[in-house]
């Protein structure tokens, strides 16, 4: 009998768990990295040099950043050739609402555009 108690009590505590999920879902909309780089590509990030000069490094070199309380995608520029240089940090956030630009100087992500 104790252990009928004790499935019954798991079994519901994962469907509440689900809902819960299902929920937080519903109103928290993610998009995926690659739908991050995206948008991320689609504006005008003010770069002195063509796209095409880098090699973008995502979260799977940078991980993620939490930038506001918001988790976000890392995306890393790196000038080709020899040199390897990260020029450039972005950040996307989960929901592909903002986009940051990290601030060297200030040593900040800063909302983008300003």
């Amino acid at each position: 009998m104790k252990r009928k108690k004790i499935i019954t009590i798991v079994f519901l505590l994962i469907v509440a768990l689900g809902i819960g999920v299902i929920a937080y879902a519903s109103n928290h909309s993610v998009v995926t990295e690659d739908k991050a780089l995206e948008i991320l590509l689609q504006n005008d990030l003010g770069l002195n040099e063509s796209i095409y000069d880098f090699s973008i490094l995502g979260s799977d070199y940078n991980g993620t950043v939490e930038i506001n309380g918001e988790e976000c995608y890392l995306f890393s520029f790196m000038e080709k050739g020899e040199s390897g240089h990260i020029a450039y940090n972005f950040a996307v956030s989960m929901d592909g609402k903002d986009i940051y630009r990290y601030d060297v100087v200030n040593d900040v992500y800063e909302k983008y555009p300003k």
